[in-house]
């Protein structure tokens, strides 16, 4: 798609034009629909008979949207479904009135399945509708052997006419997830989708849920590899298409996640990344009574209680910074806690504790910071073998680069890529701040998220300086 297409899409705002024939012709369906619904509801408001669903079809061809309508042709489907469960309870096999259960289940499938047709003529009108889409989930939901290919089908003509329509996007997920799709066949969809049109974010935001999935069946991570390799070329052929086109670079910065994920899943098996936090390093100082602690993703809630010297503490205050990565954590100042040697973070889940972390400390006077990557030697050798894996990811955006000086993405994602880099010199460090002066002159509108990012370098570095009166700066 070429940069003309992608601002049209995606960067100019919509410019409604009024037209006068358009009008008129609203204001005369509006008028027969009106018509159309007094007549009906003053002749069968209160009549949930089968025939009603064809005078109830003509109102919704005129306005799919009235759900209130949909509603009431649920109404007569549950009506007559009740009716054969009643039948199917007091069925009397000695009695030659009742007619067989067996036939009344088909003739309600066969009720359904028109059902189904009738709201795919809604759609062909209205194919962003909530209640038609919500309608056509209960069908599928009522039916006893519903065609999931047939459904699967729908979606990819729909897709095709409008790729980015959402209702559409979340019934495919429904018809997999209830019909029990195989993962992997919706992977190759999105494979096509996303050849077809690089911008296509819908069906990378899809793929990001399906290499989840499979990571949860526990599907083979050689093979998981293999195919994060082939997605990184993907990536790089869309970035280098188009370098101002946001979806290849969302993925990319996922994907960059997500294969640290998957590396740090074969590295520590009893404790599954997706669910519990690792603490990375963290800074603790008593006369300030305040804690700052990075963990190895962002979180949405602060997950730990805290144990000095084996005593649980109150928190008076705790709060998120640079997304949700570091908390700021102050705490109430107690009995036996003045000269600590050992403290202790505690993640519980139904009152059970699941993970904890412990660390001693000795000859502490006001200020200690831990680092996981200086104790852990370990550790410290998988960080590098992360880090350079990264690097080696992110070494065509240095290219890319060069010919796109003052484009925003690759400027943005060699920041937050290297945003692992423990910035044991100061290069490191100085290339990054270059990096987010330059977005703040490119991007002016994100200017105080760039300062964000900026002062997190700068905490990382005074990390590392060990120089504790600098980073009690930098937190306060």
């Amino acid at each position: 798609m070429n940069e003309r297409t992608h601002r049209e899409k995606h960067s100019r705002k919509k410019v409604t034009v009024k037209d006068e024939t358009k009008e008129k012709a609203k204001l005369l369906k509006a008028q027969k629909f009106h018509s159309e619904l007094t007549n009906h509801l003053i002749k069968k408001s209160t009549c949930k008979d089968l025939d009603s669903l064809e005078s109830l079809a003509r109102l919704l061809q005129i306005n799919p949207e009235f759900g209130t309508l949909f509603n009431y042709r649920r109404e007569i489907l549950l009506n007559f479904k009740q009716s054969l469960e009643t039948n199917e309870q007091s069925s009397d096999g000695d009695d030659p009135e009742k007619q067989p259960t067996e036939e009344l289940w088909k003739k309600f499938d066969q009720l359904c399945e028109k059902e189904l047709m009738f709201t795919e003529n809604c759609l062909q009108s209205s194919p962003k509708s909530y209640a038609t889409w919500h309608h056509r989930i209960w069908l599928i939901k009522q039916m006893r052997n519903p065609n999931f290919n047939r459904e699967l089908e729908l979606c990819n003509k729909c897709l095709s006419l409008d790729e980015r329509n959402f209702h559409c996007w979340d019934y495919r997920r429904f018809i997999v997830q209830f019909g029990k799709i195989p993962t992997m066949d919706e992977f190759r969809f999105t494979s096509k989708k996303i050849l077809d049109n690089f911008s296509n974010f819908s069906s990378w935001h899809y793929r990001s849920s399906l290499f989840r999935q499979l990571l949860a069946e526990n599907y083979d991570h050689k093979e998981l590899q293999s195919m994060i390799d082939k997605d990184f070329e993907t990536v790089k052929n869309a970035i280098f298409t188009d370098p101002n086109d946001q979806s290849p670079w969302l993925y990319f910065r996922w994907l960059i996640d997500f294969e640290q994920e998957l590396l740090s899943f074969g590295d520590e098996k009893e404790i599954s990344p997706k669910c519990y936090p690792q603490i990375e390093r963290f800074v603790w100082s008593q006369n300030h009574h305040l804690l700052a602690i990075e963990f190895n993703r962002s979180l949405d809630r602060f997950p730990f209680e805290i144990r000095i010297n084996q005593q649980k503490i109150d928190l008076n205050s705790f709060h998120p910074k640079f997304n949700g990565k570091i908390w700021i954590v102050r705490y109430v100042d107690q009995p036996n806690t003045s000269s600590s040697d050992s403290i202790r973070f505690e993640f519980s889940k139904n009152q059970t504790t699941i993970l904890k972390h412990e660390f001693n400390v000795e000859n502490i006077n006001d200020c200690c910071v831990y680092n996981r990557i200086f104790v852990d030697n370990d550790y410290g050798q998988r960080q590098n073998i992360r880090t350079n894996l990264i690097r080696k990811r992110i070494d065509d955006l240095n290219v890319l680069l060069e010919i796109e000086s003052d484009s925003k993405w690759p400027n943005y994602m060699l920041t937050i890529a290297l945003d692992t880099d423990n910035f044991e010199t100061n290069l490191n460090a100085n290339n990054n701040n270059n990096r987010l002066d330059r977005l703040i002159s490119i991007d002016p509108l994100r200017c105080n998220y760039y300062k964000d990012l900026k002062k997190m370098t700068i905490l990382k570095q005074k990390l590392f300086s060990k120089d504790f009166d600098q980073i009690i700066k930098q937190i306060l």
